[in-house]
This record gives structure tokens, C-alpha cells and sequence, in this order.
């Protein structure tokens, strides 16, 4: 069986939020630790972490400034040939190993890239020639938009796979203390009504179709704002922040 490597990216800047999101504490622990958790819960080999704040512990962009790319570059400079590379964002504290788990088993199937429609993170990468040679052309390039990661993805004739209908509402990331507050109110609604993380109720029901407070978990409103993760704008607005487009 092919290995799976995580990778955490958790070099950037941070300046909508007004402090660094990688130590936000979410269930008590440091948002970057809750993504290295959720990465070892999906069945990773092991879990690599990007970020020149961790110092000697996590790697540190050999090309700055490129966005996400520079982290998967840095990350795929350590790695062998072999091996996949799974990518998550730090501000990303919803997304259920469930998702990272359908990535790793698509990838073996199609032998590819593989992300979900709409979204560029998470993703996983095959290491390998091709890989480096996308990655390596893409970060010498003056155009800023082949540092988007769509655009690598193309290049690598990746394959993009339907977002489960249950998990669209776990895709939110977190760039602003609002969207940081509402991923907290979907925490807690969660919780006070008995269920787990990972999708399924702490009774065996699952969230499909389920209430919450009374409202539908399948794309009604919760204090007005959709509950089907995001509108199709901001899946766009997603797309960019996350990409380096």
C-alpha cells in the first residue's frame, strides 16, 4: 500500500484575522493541532507541518511567497518519489477525516491528483517527476496565477470528485474572526445536540437530513446564514483564498 503523508499548511499570513489562526484554540487545543490530529485520524503515515513560526519543528518555505504552493514545494523537497502528499489548510477546523479519507481512497483508485469540485483544499498529490517538474515551473514563473493550485492541479490532469452532500457544510474555512465565530456556532450546535464530528449523531442517526435546533441540515438557514456550507460565491471566494490565485 501506497504511504500517505499529511501536510498542514500553516504559513500564512494571517492578516484578516488580526493574529496568527495556526494558534487559535479550538476544543482547547491549538488549531494547528486539531488539523495534525484530524490528519492522523484519516489514516496518514505521518504528518508534516508547514509554518516558519514552529521553528525547528515544521518546515520553512524555500520559496517564500508564493502561497500554498511554497509549502507544498517545501514539503515534496523532503519527501520521496512514491509516496502521496495529503494537503489541508490550518483554518479549516470543521472538515471531517471522513473527506480526507475519500481523497486517499480515490487517489489509489484513479492513480491522480485528486480534490473535490469547487475547492481546492484539501488535496492529494502523488510525489513523483511530474509533480516536481509542475511545482518547480510553477514557482519560477513571473505570473502570479500559476501559483494557483487549480491551475497545478490541471497541469497535473488531476481528477475532481463530487463534495458529499453532508460534508458541504463542513467546509468552511476560517479567515476572519466571523467566519471563525460561525464555524464555532456550528461546533456547538453539534454538540449541545449529541453529535459527533465526523457526521454521524452520537445516537446512530445521521446529521443527512437531521435537524438542528429545528431547522433542516440540508440547506436551510441558521441565524440566516446557509447551512449548505457556503453559497456558490463564496465557494469562488473559498477557491481563491486558498489556491494563491
Amino acid at each position: 500500500m501506497t504511504q500517505t503523508i499529511g501536510l498542514v499548511l500553516a504559513g500564512g499570513q494571517s492578516s484578516r484575522m488580526g493574529q496568527d489562526k495556526a494558534h487559535l484554540v479550538w476544543q482547547n487545543i491549538p488549531l494547528f493541532q486539531h488539523m495534525q490530529n484530524l490528519l492522523h485520524e484519516s489514516g496518514v503515515d505521518e504528518v508534516l507541518l508547514s509554518g516558519a513560526q514552529f521553528g525547528s519543528k515544521a518546515l520553512v518555505d524555500k520559496i517564500p511567497g508564493k502561497g500554498p504552493l511554497s509549502g507544498i514545494h517545501a514539503a515534496i523537497e523532503s519527501l520521496p518519489d512514491g509516496v502521496n502528499l495529503l494537503v489541508v489548510p490550518v483554518d479549516m477546523p470543521l472538515l471531517p477525516p471522513e473527506a480526507c479519507k475519500k481523497l486517499v481512497s480515490s487517489t489509489a483508485e484513479k492513480g491522480s491528483a485528486v480534490m473535490f469540485e469547487t475547492f481546492s483544499l484539501p488535496l492529494i498529490l502523488p510525489v513523483n517527476s511530474q509533480l516536481r517538474a509542475a511545482v518547480n515551473n510553477a514557482l519560477s514563473s513571473q505570473d502570479h496565477k500559476d501559483y494557483s493550485l487549480r491551475r497545478l492541479f490541471d497541469r497535473l490532469h488531476g481528477v475532481a470528485i463530487p463534495l458529499p452532500d453532508e460534508m458541504e457544510v463542513r467546509f468552511q474555512n476560517t479567515n476572519t474572526p466571523d467566519e471563525w465565530r460561525r464555524a464555532q456556532t456550528v461546533l456547538n450546535g453539534e454538540s449541545m445536540n449529541g453529535e459527533s464530528m465526523n457526521g454521524e449523531s452520537m445516537n446512530g442517526e445521521s446529521m443527512n437530513g437531521e435537524s438542528m435546533n429545528g431547522e433542516s441540515m440540508n440547506g436551510e438557514s441558521m441565524n440566516g446564514e446557509s447551512m449548505s456550507g457556503e453559497s456558490i460565491s463564496n465557494k469562488k471566494r473559498y477557491q481563491r483564498r486558498h489556491d494563491g490565485s
